[in-house]
């Protein structure tokens, strides 16, 4: 009778490897987030921030994850017997593996991300995304890594996904987040009135809600020419108005 094998022993060197990589995933989605208004998040954010506010982007992230992974298994899941890379054997497979091919291929990836990075719209971030990580995954796909710790290739497939969207998605996740405040898209704000010397009249301020850690809250104007950092066990009462 043979010994049934020891899932959580084969997996046990991803899941420790999976800890420092979402917290490092975390710390991406903050220092894009934060860089958008030119503040260090990471001189600010400590670990317990990081992880409570990734929790959100991490979600969404596993949703799209689920939906990309149900679509892929109807649309091309059909044939359960094409062993991985069975494709590469076929006559278009070797045009399109071959030295030109993949050249052509590479270069219009790269114009692709690109472009898209450069667009002046916020919603392009998670179509960025998505197609930022199709090289790499094809990448690690060829050079067959977890091929010794991940037997079944399904699996073994979607580890990949997972191994190279999380940080991409963490970044384009902070781009995004962080944009429709600062594009005065979608925003929370607070109502500042400052009194005029020598007068009964106030100056009214709107001041948007950027984020806050344990310790300050981050305010800008809505021209985002300057940046407000007050610590919060100073603050009494902060009211918030959304702005969608």
């Amino acid at each position: 009778m043979s010994a049934r094998p020891n899932i959580m022993k084969d997996y046990k060197p991803l899941l420790l490897f999976s800890i420092p990589y979402l917290t490092v995933s975390a710390g991406l989605y903050h220092l894009t987030f934060w860089s958008t208004f030119g503040i260090n998040g990471l001189a600010y954010v400590g670990l317990q921030d990081i992880i409570k506010t990734f929790v959100f982007p991490f979600i969404s992230l596993f949703i799209l994850f689920i939906f990309g992974a149900s679509l892929n298994e109807i649309f091309f899941g059909f044939d359960k017997n094409l062993q991985p890379g069975g494709g590469r054997n076929i006559n278009i497979g070797k045009k399109l593996n071959s030295k030109i091919g993949i050249s052509i291929a590479f270069i219009f990836w790269l114009i692709i991300v690109l472009i898209l990075y450069n667009i002046n719209n916020v919603q392009r971030w998670y179509l960025w995304a998505g197609v930022t990580g199709l090289v790499p995954i094809t990448f690690f796909d060829r050079i067959e890594i977890f091929h010794d710790s991940i037997e079944n290739a399904r699996i073994r497939k979607y580890a990949i996904w997972l191994l190279v969207y999380i940080p991409i998605f963490s970044f384009a996740s902070g781009k995004y987040q962080s944009q429709l405040i600062q594009q005065n898209i979608k925003y929370k704000y607070t109502i500042r009135q400052k009194a005029i010397p020598n007068s009964n009249s106030y100056i009214i301020d709107t001041l948007k809600f950027i984020g806050n850690t344990d310790k300050q809250v981050f305010l800008t104007d809505l021209n985002n020419s300057t940046i407000f950092i007050l610590r919060a066990d100073n603050i009494d009462t902060l009211i918030l108005k959304r702005h969608d």
